[in-house]
């Protein structure tokens, strides 16, 4: 495992990655592909209500 710093310093300048972290130690990075996407849920259902849709939970409630 190495720490954040000298993981960071190893990337190229124009990459979008994912870094996993443990204890503050980096223990994963994944390339991110131009066309792979990662948000969190929350932002998920947001970007479906903007775009008009109705999101709702299996037990019927809107979220």
């Amino acid at each position: 495992m190495v720490g954040m710093t000298d993981a960071i310093k190893t990337l190229p300048a124009d990459c979008y990655v994912a870094i996993r972290i443990v204890d503050n130690k980096v223990i994963g990075i994944r390339d991110i592909k131009e066309n792979e996407f990662i948000l969190t849920f929350k932002a998920l259902i947001e970007l479906q209500k903007m775009a008009g849709y109705k999101v709702v939970s299996p037990d019927g409630d809107e979220l």
